[in-house]
């Protein structure tokens, strides 16, 4: 979801930057402190660890409403994969559930691993980020990290059911 989220931040900050004047810096630069407020943890981290200052690259010309190609590229990517990862965990949660003998149970374990997986994957790729390390990588380790906090929260979801089933 935060995929999604990254690549919606990002069309409506090239919607803005395109409405410029081209040698209107500060306005540019006050668009991306308004965009990078709302950009989800991981996105920003890659962002900041590539472009930590808000005013233009050194040695840029008067380009303000000409948006950087390769985020655009990153959010876009970023997206695709939100959206795939969101139907996917959709489509598994509901046939696990529906498929299940004690659906409040099921319910319960799907919501886990769902929210597991969103705040480990929001972590990791953020920390990733934070180190300067490249968006691919930043990617991977968020991916990971949401697999592995699915996993957990599953997991803790299960102990507390069985505790309340001793």
């Amino acid at each position: 979801m935060r995929g999604i989220g990254a690549e919606l931040v990002r069309k409506k900050y090239d919607n803005l930057v395109s409405q410029l004047d081209p040698a209107d810096r500060e306005g540019r630069t006050n668009i991306k402190k308004r965009t990078r407020k709302m950009t989800p943890p991981v996105t920003l981290s890659v962002i900041e660890s590539k472009r930590p200052d808000l005013g233009p690259k050194k040695g840029s010309i008067a380009s303000a409403n000409k948006p950087n190609i390769d985020m655009n590229k990153l959010a876009n990517t970023l997206g695709r994969v939100g959206k795939g990862n969101a139907i996917s965990g959709v489509v598994l949660g509901t046939t696990r559930i529906a498929t299940a003998e004690n659906k409040v149970e099921e319910t319960a374990r799907v919501s886990g691993g769902v929210i597991g997986g969103v705040v480990a994957g929001s972590v990791i790729g953020a920390e990733l980020g934070a180190l300067g390390l490249n968006p691919y990588t930043v990617a991977g380790g968020a991916i990971a990290g949401s697999v592995v906090g699915g996993i957990g929260g599953e997991e803790a979801v299960n102990a507390v059911i069985d505790w309340f089933k001793d």
